[in-house]
């Protein structure tokens, strides 16, 4: 709020005295929403702990130690495997901000995902203000523009992707999170700069560069070409087709922003060569998951042939689903159309057309294009639609389909609704204000419900966790290296425990599970491991509450609780697999193993 404050002062908007009131009011209602989802209707802490969602923190402790790969138990099936290296292809932005974090709050360590997610949503929120700031420009605050603009703020916050993001803390929604906040906070700080150059602003602009594209590739993408058109359309204004786009600024001020937006790039790829071996791309078949059939199925990673479905299923009104057994109110897609991605789980979530879940974004941006092309004072925003479009382009040609990725879409709809305001604005004061009133009230709730609808579907898709094997022979280096450099790592021990019983390497298994034993983890290992462990003990309990029958996951959950000491529900366990299968030699042999030890 302060810096919103600061920035009205500094470009002198005459919006009257009350232009905070709906940044206020909007900011209120998404903080207090998304707090409410992220807290699982306020009945756990922001603080909870989640050990699916540690990579970031992990991440933070590999970059103050030099490295660039993670310890692999915190990347798990997502792991890129290098040599005896695991990596993320996630940003590291992210982990950059837990590094203060955790020097300050040590026993925080792993407690940070929730509260990262709504400081992600309140970022949001500022940039989508400072766009309408600008947008609104000189004109006096009246009712009508309080109203516009808080109902702008509210479906940036409440009726878009961001609402959906916060039903399921884990890393893959907060490096979208990130990656939209900081696109669209640069995106903002831009549209500044275009109102009145400054050097600060540009500073700034470059440095947002940085953290989106270190947050999240495809959406600092859209603010990096949308920095490089700026700064060429002012480059060459005088050329008469670029005149009306362009602005006149100092030359060392579009030198800064294109060199910066460059550099910005460019460390992007220095990093991703340095980690992988390419420019941005990743190497599929070297991710853990990774299998000759699904790369078979999972056709190009960038290709024009992903457009069309892709296109299908994000701009069309399909598959909006409601209620616990998210029944579809549409058919959904061909199954041809599916083809194109390989990745199966993806397309459990309950995917869902931008067109009817954001209405009323989606009119907004829509009427703010119309007023892009025949209102010259816009077309200085033209550069940052054009710029946020690349970020659509990318997607839609992007091989994976998840309904998250539509968060990729905010920020170019976040800058052409923007646009629309003064329109919209003006078209209620033509016309009867009730109507008007009526009907984008209708289009915000419809928005608000169809996203807390996700939400939920959203939530219950992730506790139907499915446990599937996963190639863990060729993570064994991996982990052999990580205990060379963290010898006491109680979870590394348990975790190579566990793929020797599941390879039937018994002897191997039972040294592991000795030093796991052996060591405390209050004192010799960091407090965060024994957390982590107890965290997936009770993903394995309610996994196994789906599969009584599943002896595998009693062996490994029983592994874990012997890793931790819970000797009894340990052998508990072996003993409950034995009776499920009394001819199964591997439980057996590690039951009889533990005794005798």
């Amino acid at each position: 709020m302060l810096l919103v404050m600061s920035l009205e002062r500094r470009l002198s908007l005459q919006t009257g005295r009350l232009w905070w009131l709906p940044l206020l009011l909007a900011l209120a209602l998404t903080l207090l929403m998304h707090a409410a989802i992220l807290s699982e209707g306020f009945e756990v802490s922001l603080f909870e702990p989640d050990g699916a969602s540690q990579y970031f923190d992990a991440s933070a402790d590999a970059l103050l130690e030099g490295r660039l790969d993670v310890d692999p138990y915190h990347i798990g099936s997502e792991a890129f495997v290098i040599g005896d290296r695991t990596y993320g292809y996630f940003g590291s932005w992210p982990a950059l901000l837990r590094i203060p974090l955790h020097a300050l709050f040590p026993s925080l360590w792993g407690h940070w995902e929730r509260l990262m997610l709504l400081l992600a949503a309140a970022v949001t929120m500022i940039g989508a203000e400072l766009l309408a700031l600008t947008a609104l420009g000189t004109r006096p605050a009246t009712p009508r523009g309080l109203f516009v603009h808080g109902l702008y703020l509210s479906m940036i916050g409440l009726g878009s992707t961001t609402l959906f993001l916060a039903s399921r803390p884990n890393v893959y929604d907060e490096a979208i999170a990130w990656g939209g906040a900081m696109t669209l906070l640069g995106l903002g700080v831009l549209a500044l700069w275009l109102r009145r150059p400054s050097p600060l602003k540009a500073a700034w602009v470059v440095l947002l560069c940085f953290f989106a594209l270190h947050a999240r590739m495809l959406d600092g993408l859209g603010l990096t070409v949308a920095v490089v058109l700026v700064a060429g359309l002012s480059r060459w204004r005088g050329a008469r087709w670029v005149e009306p786009f362009a602005i006149r600024a100092p030359a060392s001020q579009l030198l800064v922003l294109s060199l910066g937006a460059a550099s910005a790039f460019g460390s992007y790829t220095a990093l991703n060569t340095a980690k992988f071996g390419t420019l941005v791309s990743v190497p599929r078949e070297r991710n853990v998951q990774s299998s000759a059939e699904r790369l078979a199925r999972g056709g190009d990673q960038m290709s024009l042939r992903n457009l069309l479905p892709n296109a299908y299923n994000y701009l069309m009104p399909w598959n909006v689903r409601f209620g616990a057994e998210g029944a579809p109110i549409q058919p959904v897609p061909p199954e041809e159309l599916l083809t194109t991605s390989g990745m199966d789980y993806d397309w459990r979530e309950p995917v869902i057309g931008m067109t009817i879940a954001s209405p009323c974004l989606c009119c907004l941006s829509m009427l703010g294009l119309l007023a892009l092309i025949r209102h010259r004072d816009s077309r200085m925003f033209a550069a940052l639609a054009l710029g946020s479009s690349a970020s659509v382009a990318a997607l839609l040609l992007y091989h994976g389909i998840t309904q998250r990725y539509a968060h990729d879409m905010l920020p170019m709809l976040a800058v052409t609704a923007a646009l629309a305001l003064p329109a919209l604005e003006q078209l209620m004061a033509s016309g009867p204000v009730r109507a008007w009133v009526v009907l984008l009230a209708v289009a915000g709730t419809w928005s608000v419900f169809v996203w807390c609808q996700l939400t939920l579907q959203y939530s219950a898709l992730a506790a139907d966790l499915r446990i599937e094997p996963i190639r863990a022979e060729i993570m064994v280096p991996a982990y052999e290296r990580e205990l060379r450099l963290h010898p006491n790592n109680a979870t590394l021990h348990a975790e190579l425990a566990g793929i020797d019983v599941q390879a039937g390497r018994l002897d191997a298994a039972q040294a592991h599970l000795a030093r796991a034993l052996a060591i405390d983890p209050g004192h010799e290992a960091p407090a965060h491991i024994k957390q982590s462990t107890e965290k997936q003990i009770a993903v394995l309990q309610g996994a196994l509450r789906k599969s009584p029958e599943s002896v595998r996951l009693r062996r490994t959950l029983a592994v874990l609780l012997l890793a931790v000491g819970r000797k009894q529900e340990g052998l508990d366990q072996l003993r409950s697999a034995i009776a499920v299968d009394p001819e199964d030699a591997v439980t057996r042999e590690l039951l009889a193993r533990v005794l005798g030890e």
